[in-house]
C-alpha cells in the first residue's frame, strides 16, 4: 500500500509540472493571438494609419489582456479592490548591489547607509479607477517597536536599520509596514531603484531635445527652482530650473528630483512625482514599445539595478491589463507636508510638542489615536482620494469667529466642528481675529460662505455648500470680511 503511493505521486509530479509550465505558455500565447489580431483588423480595415501610434498600441495591449482573462482570472494583489506599489529610491553612495541586496561598502560614514531618500506609494482603486500617488518626507518622524529593533526617529532610516537588525520582515517589508501605518493603505508590491538604474532609464526611453541633442525627458516645472547640489561630494555647484515646461537631461533629472538644500524636501517630493509621471508617458510611447534594444536596456536595469516584488505571469498580463485605463494627465498627486490641510493642521514641524525621538515632523494629533498616531492623516488621504478636484483646487479658506465664549474666540459651532472633523480636503485656517457682523447679517443664525473665487473655484464651492448646509454669497460688496486675501471666507455664528 505505501509502495502504491509512492508510485502515485512519482507519476502525478510530471503531469503537475507539464500542467504549470503549459499554463506559463499558454497565458502569454493567448496575449500575442488577440495583439496580433488586432493589429491585423487595424491595418486592413483603417489603412493602418494609426498602427504604430501609441493609442493604437495601448489598445492592442488592453485588447490581448481582456482576451486572456476571458479564460484566467487575471487580477492584482489588492487589498479591498485597492492596489498599492512603494517606490522607494536609494541613496547608493558607498553602496553596491549584490545578490539582490543593498550592500554598504562604508557604513561607518553617513553616507551610503542605505538611506532611503524617496518614499511614494503609488495607490490605484480598481472600482473607481483613480490613481493616487502619495509622496512621504524623508524626515517624517516614526517609532519603530518590534522585538528585533527599538528606533524612533526618520522614516528613512527604516529600511538600513531593519535590515542590520535582521528583522524577519528586513529592510523591504519593515518599509512597507512602516508606510502602511502613515497612509493606512496596505502595500502589495515595491520597487526599489537606484541613482544609477534612475539615470539610465531616462536615457533609455527618453526623448532627443532637438536644439540640444541630449536624451532627456520634458516637466511642466510648477515653480522656479534655485538650489546646490552636491559636487563629487568635495563642494557644491549653483542649480537653477525655470519655471514653465522644461527639459532635463538625464542628470539634469538626477538634480532636479534630489536638490533640498535651499529650497525644501517637501518641494523635491513634488518633483519626484513630475518627473515619474514623464518617465512613465514616455516608457509607454510607441518609440518605446516597439523598441527591441530600450525594451532589453529596460529589462536589463530591471534586473541587475533595482529590487521588485516577484511577479508571476498572471500578475504581469493583469497589470498590462490596466495601461489603457491609466490617465496620467489625472493623477491625484500628495505630498504629506506641513502645509497639507492648513498650516501644520496635521503635520507638526520642530519645534513640537511630541516626547521620545529626534522627530524632525510629526502628526500634529498624534495624541488623538495612541498606537496609530497618524489617524488623522490616514483619514485625510481618504478624503482627498474622494474629492480629488476640491484637493487639486487648492482653495484659501478662512473661518472667523463672530463672538466670545468664555474669553475666547467662538469656533465650536456645531455644524462647523462636524464638518471639520471629517477631514475637508481643503486647507482651512481658523482666523485669530474676531470678526463683527454688519446689520446685514447681523440676525444671522447660521453659517454664512462669502464667495471670492470669481467663479474659478467651482468644485471647492459646492462642497462646502453641500457640506455646511449653506448658500454661499458672492463675496464682493463684502471685502471688508476678506481679511487673509482668501478665496472663500467662513462666518461663524454666535453661540446660541
Amino acid at each position: 500500500m505505501y509502495k502504491v503511493e509512492i508510485n502515485k505521486v512519482q507519476k502525478n509530479q510530471p503531469k503537475k509540472r507539464l500542467r504549470k509550465r503549459a499554463k506559463f505558455i499558454l497565458y502569454p500565447f493567448l496575449f500575442v493571438i488577440m495583439f496580433g489580431m488586432f493589429f491585423l483588423v487595424d491595418y486592413f480595415f483603417f489603412s493602418g494609419a494609426e498602427l504604430f501610434s501609441r493609442s493604437s498600441l495601448i489598445r492592442a495591449i488592453s485588447t490581448g489582456t481582456q482576451f486572456v482573462d476571458k479564460f484566467v482570472d487575471l487580477e492584482l494583489k489588492n487589498d479591498n479592490k485597492v492596489t498599492s506599489v512603494l517606490i522607494a529610491g536609494v541613496d547608493t553612495r558607498d553602496i553596491i548591489f549584490e545578490d539582490g541586496e543593498f550592500k554598504s561598502t562604508d557604513p561607518k560614514g553617513q553616507a551610503g547607509t542605505r538611506n532611503i531618500d524617496t518614499i511614494i506609494q503609488v495607490v490605484y482603486d480598481h472600482e473607481t479607477e483613480k490613481l493616487t500617488m502619495i509622496s512621504i518626507p524623508r524626515d517624517l518622524g516614526v517609532d519603530f517597536r518590534e522585538e528585533c529593533l527599538k528606533f524612533s526617529g526618520s522614516i528613512h532610516w527604516i529600511y538600513d536599520k531593519t535590515e542590520n537588525a535582521n528583522c524577519p520582515g528586513r529592510g523591504i517589508e519593515e518599509l512597507k509596514d512602516t508606510v502602511t501605518s502613515v497612509t493606512g493603505i496596505p502595500i502589495q508590491y515595491h520597487i526599489f531603484v537606484t541613482l544609477d538604474s534612475f539615470v539610465e532609464a531616462i536615457e533609455t526611453v527618453g526623448e532627443t531635445n532637438p536644439e540640444t541633442g541630449e536624451v532627456g525627458i520634458f516637466v511642466d516645472n510648477p515653480a522656479d527652482v534655485w538650489d546646490v547640489y552636491p559636487f563629487n561630494d568635495y563642494g557644491w555647484e549653483n542649480v537653477y530650473f525655470k519655471k514653465g515646461k522644461i527639459f532635463l537631461s538625464s542628470e539634469d533629472a538626477l538634480k532636479y528630483v534630489r536638490v533640498r538644500q535651499l529650497t525644501s524636501d517637501f518641494g523635491r517630493a513634488r518633483r519626484q512625482q513630475i518627473v515619474i509621471e514623464a518617465v512613465l508617458n514616455r516608457a509607454l510611447t510607441s518609440e518605446t514599445l516597439l523598441d527591441p534594444n530600450k525594451l532589453t536596456d529596460l529589462y536589463k536595469i530591471y534586473r541587475e539595478k533595482t529590487l521588485v516584488s516577484e511577479l508571476t505571469v498572471k500578475e504581469i498580463l493583469a497589470g498590462t491589463k490596466l495601461i489603457e485605463k491609466f490617465d496620467l494627465d489625472k493623477v491625484i498627486n500628495i505630498v504629506l507636508d506641513p502645509e497639507i490641510g492648513g498650516s501644520e493642521k496635521y503635520l507638526n514641524k520642530q519645534p513640537h510638542d511630541r516626547p521620545g525621538g529626534p522627530y524632525y515632523m510629526v502628526p500634529t494629533h498624534w495624541k488623538d489615536c495612541p498606537g496609530n498616531e497618524f489617524c488623522r492623516i490616514q483619514e485625510l488621504i481618504k478624503s482627498i482620494i474622494g474629492n480629488p478636484i476640491v484637493y487639486e483646487e487648492n482653495a484659501e479658506v478662512f473661518a472667523y469667529g463672530t463672538a466670545n465664549l468664555k474669553g475666547k474666540l467662538y469656533f465650536d459651532y456645531p455644524k462647523f466642528v462636524d464638518f471639520s472633523s471629517n477631514e475637508p480636503p481643503l486647507r482651512i485656517t481658523n482666523s485669530k481675529y474676531l470678526v463683527t457682523l454688519s446689520k446685514e447679517f447681523k440676525n444671522q443664525n447660521s453659517i454664512i460662505i462669502l464667495d471670492f473665487s470669481d467663479g474659478e473655484l467651482p468644485a471647492t464651492r459646492q462642497y462646502l455648500s453641500e457640506n455646511l448646509s449653506t448658500n454661499i454669497v458672492d463675496g464682493k460688496p463684502y471685502q471688508r470680511y476678506r481679511l487673509n486675501k482668501e478665496d472663500f471666507t467662513i462666518l461663524l455664528p454666535s453661540p446660541q
